[in-house]
């Protein structure tokens, strides 16, 4: 396994905080600080997380993002002080102890009454650590340490009953990090990217990319995920992974990548380009922040958004005229035969991962929509797509809109990247 190269990545896992009356001014300006640090503005940033902190002084992430920015252009000192700001922040608010706490009430969807487990648990005080469910145990995962300890964690903790806690390991094959997503999908846990704010000796602080899966997270594999600019270690598309991040926003929006409010469902060709980069497709300067940049939320800000990674006309000519991750087309049209689709996927041809293109038009030309195929299974073709948020939806005789012609199916190549 190569050793990751992350480029410019930046992922919170953003937290709810009691914001001030500012807060949408504030979260504004926090967004708009996001978007420039991955353009590499990081001044600019820097700027506007500021502004965000004026607005809202217990804004954690605003601290964490401006700790980033000024890593990046050498203020070790100041990334580390805004680092230890935002833990202040987390402690006051989250009153961080090492306890966990379980619903002692006689209606358990209520929340209404909670009980201590313990006020002195195995592990170490953390926060911006994840949690989840599996296999009928609690697992506590990553995260950065409190108070005086901010090194960020890579251990991994469970428990049956939230009192007794067993460390699984204290040194996972991931690296370090906090502010990372931990979800269970197809009977694993998996840990994704995340953010280690560690300031080494040049002063730079350290994305992290990747996603890691095991059932107990001895094993791992790789590939690069949102929200910007990774490079994939092993070279190759990781279907799996694209399709994990397809089901998980499927029925919702990741507002990192929010597009104008008053065009918000109509991200179908948005919502397949971030199932791509979640594979290991990396952006490039002709997609995603690439000229033709257009403004989104009103005219508040500048979004990254080229029209090749939210314009299904866009996205289909930059695959077929200017990418070099498209591995080939198969057409399916209402006269498209079941043992045609079967023989296309047996041989190859059509897998999951792969995108869907509808056309006007039998040649696949003028393609007007996306979706993403998120299964096959018997050789029935089952996909993904938002506008009409589907999820597992049968691509049949009925998928087929009026006045559609055909569908292409997009193959991707096996080591695209």
């Amino acid at each position: 396994m190569k050793k990751l190269l992350p480029a410019i990545i930046l992922l919170f896992c953003f937290n709810v905080f009691a914001y001030s009356d500012n807060n949408s001014d504030a979260k504004g300006y926090f967004y708009s600080g996001l978007h420039k640090a991955n353009a590499g503005d990081y001044k600019g940033a820097i700027e506007d997380y500021t502004k965000a902190i004026e607005l809202d002084p217990n804004l954690a992430d605003a601290y964490m993002g401006r700790g980033f920015a000024k890593a990046q252009i050498g203020d070790n000192e100041g990334a580390t002080e805004d680092k230890k700001i935002a833990a202040e922040i987390e402690n006051n608010e989250k009153e961080h102890k090492t306890a966990v706490i379980k619903s002692q009430s006689t209606n358990s969807l209520s929340g209404s009454t909670w009980t201590e487990a313990t006020d002195n648990a195995a592990f170490k005080k953390r926060f911006a650590h994840t949690s989840v469910v599996f296999n009928n145990k609690i697992w506590v995962i990553g995260g950065t340490g409190s108070g005086n300890n901010l090194d960020n964690f890579n251990d991994v903790w469970y428990s049956n009953n939230g009192i007794d806690w067993i460390k699984a390991t204290g040194n996972a094959k991931f690296s370090p990090r906090a502010y990372h997503s931990s979800i269970v999908y197809d009977n694993k846990m998996w840990v994704i990217a995340g953010l280690d704010m560690y300031i080494d000796s040049v002063g730079k602080g350290k994305g992290e990319s990747g996603i890691f899966d095991s059932k107990n997270l001895a094993m791992y594999s790789y590939a690069g995920l949102n929200p910007l600019k990774y490079l994939d270690p092993d070279g190759n598309y990781y279907r799996d992974a694209a399709v994990a991040y397809a089901n998980q926003w499927v029925l919702n929006r990741n507002s990192f990548y929010a597009m104008r409010e008053d065009n918000l469902y109509n991200d179908c060709t948005n919502y397949v380009s971030q199932c791509l980069n979640a594979g290991g497709i990396e952006t490039r300067t002709n997609w995603f922040n690439g000229p033709g940049e257009f403004k989104w939320n009103g005219n508040k800000e500048n979004a990254c958004y080229s029209p090749n990674w939210t314009t299904a006309q866009g996205l289909a000519s930059w695959l077929r005229n200017d990418s070099d991750i498209l591995a080939g087309e198969f057409r399916i049209t209402p006269e498209t035969t079941p043992d045609e689709i079967n023989n296309a996927i047996s041989g190859g041809g059509i897998a999951k991962g792969d995108l869907l293109g509808w056309s006007t038009s039998k040649n696949g030309e003028d393609i007007h929509h996306f979706g993403i195929i998120s299964d096959i299974k018997d050789g029935q073709i089952y996909f993904n797509e938002h506008t009409n948020d589907y999820k597992g939806k049968p691509l049949n005789a009925k998928s087929f809109g009026p006045g559609d012609k055909s569908i292409t199916v997009f193959h991707i190549k096996e080591d695209a990247k």
